[in-house]
């Protein structure tokens, strides 16, 4: 009787909204939040800066790296809520679970992405567009550890939001290219959207944050300059949404995610920009993510991605 009263009681309960649905309103609702109340929190850490002398430096923020920084940790406060609200109840049901292999999956997503990386960093090397030069070799490991750490919590905290969560559950209602095409869309854009306006804000007012909408694309250079970045990006979210459906899990997604963010974070440390290229856009290391060769290793990946899918379903139809 006891175990058919809980099953009555799980049949009743009513499902979420799904994952995808969850993770949208939460996007959507950390975006709005942000824009109303940033300019309350901006003048407020302004004046502590004026104030606290041990806190200066609070003095030179600007607002929209508050906006920026706030819409992140909204977004990263709300998202586990957000999964349980969308009826996740699992950490296999956004592509976290222990899938026979995962180890071995995510380790060889890891090498991939390093190796990836590494062959665009030899091809800017050979056409002399970077050279080495390592500055301080006693920080070195320090750095290097830092940039480890941004990966592996970068990777997690992106896989899960947009291949776990939008991904995974949005590709049954409308589909696995639907759902590769808006996730790897969004995942694209969303690190575009960064508002550059015309003049700077001393002291926000109530609508500051929403005045920045209309500059959220506004790139300081022609805009043909961030076609191959943003498709590049375009390209890595089709191959991690890829992945995951075929390996069922998001640990190899994870290991080629943390490589591409770590050889990214790291290289600035051991490279600099060719003097006859400094003037270029995108010529410093840490923009390497823009250049054709980085596009050029996406669109490699992409390939490597779809034949080992179809050779995988393929297989199993067999």
């Amino acid at each position: 009787m006891k175990e058919q009263s809980e099953n009555r009681q799980r049949g009743a309960r009513k499902p979420g909204p799904g994952p995808g649905v969850a993770v949208i309103l939460l996007m959507a609702g950390s975006v709005g939040a942000t824009l109303a109340t940033a300019p309350l929190i901006y003048n407020a850490l302004i004046l502590i800066g004026r104030q606290v002398p041990s806190m200066v430096g609070l003095r030179d923020l600007e607002f929209t790296s508050v906006v920026s920084r706030m819409v992140v940790m909204l977004i990263a406060i709300g998202l586990f809520p957000a999964l349980w609200l969308g009826g996740a109840r699992s950490w296999s049901q956004i592509g976290l679970g222990r899938t026979p292999g995962w180890r071995r999956q995510y380790v060889s997503g890891l090498g991939l992405g390093l190796l990836t990386i590494l062959a665009a960093v030899s091809y800017l090397l050979a056409t002399q567009r970077y050279t080495v030069h390592v500055e301080t070799v006693s920080a070195l490991p320090g750095k290097l550890l830092g940039a480890l750490l941004s990966a592996v919590i970068v990777a997690f905290f992106e896989e899960m939001l947009f291949r776990g969560a939008l991904f995974g559950s949005l590709r049954k209602p409308i589909g696995f290219f639907g759902a590769v095409l808006f996730s790897s869309a969004l995942y694209s854009l969303a690190h575009f959207a960064v508002p550059i306006p015309a003049v700077g804000i001393a002291h926000a007012h109530s609508c500051s944050g929403f005045n920045l909408v209309p500059d959220l694309f506004s790139w300081p250079h022609d805009p043909s300059y961030f076609v191959p970045a943003v498709f590049t990006l375009l390209l890595v979210g089709f191959t991690l949404c890829t992945f995951y459906a075929r390996f069922g899990s998001l640990w190899f997604g994870i290991g080629l995610h943390m490589g591409w963010i770590w050889c990214l974070l790291s290289l600035p440390n051991f490279l600099t920009v060719a003097k006859d290229r400094a003037n270029l856009p995108f010529a410093d290391p840490a923009n390497l993510s823009k250049t054709n060769a980085a596009f050029v290793a996406a669109l490699v990946l992409v390939a490597a991605a779809g034949i080992s899918r179809w050779r995988h379903s393929r297989g199993r139809s067999t």
